[in-house]
């Protein structure tokens, strides 16, 4: 059942025309916090669409083929020159996201006078904004067993799917550097005895050599959860932390920011002092600064996980994303609304909306925590 007011002549039309909607503003009751979009645009990470149907990332992997690096013992010995190899593309679908708003002539005509039909109008829009921002989230946030949680003609990709793992047989093919013992877990699923997606981008990330197509997994506990302690943070930071790329963006859910807030707090468990200078605090997001990374809470979060295909439950997960190797590619940062033709009483729009995740690297610049409690 959807929210309503148990007073039925205070839903639906009089809500929208009503005094009491200019001062509020038809309030709207969808879930928008969302700080990593935030982030997408304050990183310079939206881009404009225009990409074609499929979007490709160009990737550099190790291999084992081609020229290698060796030592020299013989200065005068030949050597056979070898093509370059160890280039690979990740393919991501444009997805695309349709809404038709209407309402009918006889509407507009109670509303009264014309200011209280453009009112009256744009609470439709406002509405379909909204209703079409909330998708795009659920979306964003979409289970790892999804079929179309690595993207579709008419799905983004989940960020639950773009981090997570390949399974054990996932290796580095021999290939130097090696991949690291973490990139080999098995993957993560917010429901349980469900297989988690594990071709993203069209590479199979279960496949041996593909190990560097997969985040680190950290175990806070490795049979039975484990508090969340800075120390921990640090060895999920560290994980994705290669040279000199490193995370900048740490998502968890709210019990855990709790934890995190009061350890890094004066009178904390650590008698630390609050790290200030985030960038989306100043955005207006509640955000802590750990290391090169900000710290969010995000109710989408997973608070409870399974390793993949079993029962075998995990507690809370904590995303650490390196956000210069993400970029949702956007035609706009609301849904384009045109005007419908028709011979019916009633004025009607189509609101539509195209967008990609994509990634160009999945690998060790990223790290995925799981099974902590606050």
């Amino acid at each position: 059942m959807s929210l309503t007011n148990a007073d039925a002549s205070k839903n639906g039309f009089n809500s929208a025309v009503r005094d009491a909607w200019l001062s509020a503003n038809h309030m709207p009751l969808f879930t928008q916090h969302s700080p990593i979009l935030k982030m997408f645009q304050q990183m310079g990470r939206i881009k404009p669409a225009g990409y074609g149907t499929e979007m490709r990332e160009p990737l550099i992997v190790p291999v084992t083929t081609g020229p290698q690096m060796e030592g020299v013992t013989n200065a005068y010995a030949d050597r056979a020159p070898q093509a370059m190899t160890g280039y690979t593309s990740a393919s991501f679908p444009l997805s695309e996201y349709i809404i038709d708003v209407s309402w009918q002539d006889y509407d507009d005509k109670r509303a009264g006078s014309e200011v209280e039909m453009v009112r009256w109008q744009e609470a439709h829009f406002i509405n379909a904004e909204k209703r079409s921002f909330n998708k795009i989230l659920n979306d964003f946030w979409a289970n790892e067993d999804n079929a179309k949680s690595a993207g579709a003609r008419d799905q983004i990709a989940s960020i639950k799917t773009f981090i997570n793992g390949g399974t054990t047989a996932a290796t580095d093919g021999g290939a130097s550097p090696a991949a690291q013992a973490e990139q080999t877990e098995v993957p993560i699923c917010t429901l349980s005895s469900v297989v988690a997606v594990t071709l993203v981008g069209g590479i199979e990330r279960s496949a041996a050599g593909a190990a560097y197509w997969c985040p680190p997994i950290h175990q806070g506990g490795s049979t039975t959860s484990a508090a969340l302690t800075l120390l921990q943070l640090n060895d999920l930071y560290q994980l994705a932390y290669q040279g000199d790329e490193h995370p900048n963006l740490i998502i968890m859910p709210p019990a855990l920011f709790s934890k995190i807030q009061n350890l890094l707090s004066v009178g904390g468990g650590n008698g630390g002092q609050m790290y200030t200078g985030s960038k989306l605090a100043e955005a207006g997001f509640d955000a802590i600064k750990f290391r090169g990374a900000e710290i969010v809470t995000d109710r989408r979060c997973p608070t409870t996980s399974f390793n993949s295909n079993t029962s075998t439950a995990k507690l809370n997960n904590i995303f650490c994303l390196n956000m210069n190797h993400l970029t949702m590619r956007m035609d706009g940062k609301k849904p384009k609304f045109k005007d419908v033709q028709t011979n019916k009483p009633i004025q009607e729009h189509v609101g539509q909306w195209f967008m990609a995740l994509t990634a160009d690297h999945l690998g060790n610049v990223h790290a995925r925590g799981v099974n902590y409690f606050q």
